[in-house]
């Protein structure tokens, strides 16, 4: 346990107007534990705590401590300096032969030793120093008019250190959002019907989803943009990628050929783009009903799916 500095973290948080949302998802707390820090109703924390906080105000850690905390952490001991020099040991002058010989082995180690260091410095480079953080949309090539489909987002982290980032995605006029589902933060903008995602993600993948859908049948195209954010590289936006644009036609967004049927290729590929993520609903009854069946049609009065037995 350390002692922390309360109004020393608030006075860093403010003046790099972080919100307490975002220190409680990088330190992976709530927002209740973040306010009691800075108002010093525990005063001491657990070690691994304070590091992220440190971490997430980019200082050293003991700029958050409190000043007798400072005072009481021990000194670094040099222990290189404790260490006695070996006793020289004498000097054996070997046959010039034998000398040759033992040069050979020894050169080729320490080539081999050199190398791995570089090797190691490398990956420890691009992979700690040079963390890459991206986004990719996966979504049907096309949809009936007013009928939901599912909009997927990847994101990807090719660094070992974990980052936080901000995603935003958005909709356009005549388009709706009507379920989401994610790991992250998620609020969608009354007024506008955008998506802003807060989260943050250790090395890999992370897949977030929501389900969409066109409010009027007079959008022919529907085009989506979005852009993700990481403090690693400035602040800048960082446009997602992968499809972009649904077409609205009379076919369920699972019949990807439009033959007015759903075939065994199809529901599969369903399964393993979708069913990753978990409590994203996309109504897989009718998709396995039309499935089951010999196909389908749209009835645009009804707005429904006729499935033929």
């Amino acid at each position: 346990m350390v002692k922390i500095n309360g109004r020393k973290i608030r006075e860093l948080r403010e003046a790099q107007n972080l919100t307490q949302l975002y220190m409680a998802t990088t330190v992976e707390v709530t927002t209740d534990t973040i306010s009691r820090w800075e108002n010093r109703r525990y005063p001491s924390i657990k070690k691994a705590n304070a590091l992220k906080l440190a971490e997430a105000l980019q200082v050293e850690l003991a700029e958050i401590l409190d000043e007798e905390e400072k005072t009481s952490q021990p000194p670094v001991n040099n222990m290189a300096e404790k260490v006695p020099a070996a006793s020289a040991a004498p000097e054996i002058t070997p046959p010039t032969a034998a000398l040759g010989s033992r040069k050979k082995p020894l050169a080729l180690i320490a080539a081999i030793g050199i190398g791995i260091i570089i090797a190691a410095l490398w990956w420890w480079q691009s992979s700690y120093m040079n963390p890459r953080i991206s986004a990719q949309r996966i979504l049907p090539a096309h949809s009936v008019p007013g009928r939901p489909f599912p909009v997927l987002l990847r994101i990807r982290n090719t660094g070992r250190a974990p980052l936080s980032f901000i995603l935003r995605e958005y909709i356009p006029t005549g388009a709706q959002v009507i379920l989401t589902h994610s790991a992250a933060a998620v609020t969608v903008d009354k007024k506008t019907g955008s998506l802003k995602c807060l989260g943050r993600i250790k090395h890999g993948e992370l897949t977030l989803g929501y389900v969409l859908k066109t409010s009027h049948s007079r959008i022919a195209v529907l085009k989506l943009h979005g852009t993700i954010t990481s403090r690693r590289f400035g602040g800048r936006p960082q446009a997602i990628t992968g499809n972009s644009e649904v077409k609205m036609l009379p076919f369920h967004w699972a019949d990807k050929n439009m033959d007015n049927r759903i075939d065994d290729q199809e529901i599969l590929a369903v399964y393993d783009d979708y069913s990753e993520v978990k409590g994203l609903k996309i109504d897989m009854d009718l998709i396995e009903d039309i499935w089951f069946g010999s196909g389908y049609s749209w009835n645009a009065k009804t707005g429904k799916f006729i499935i033929k037995p």
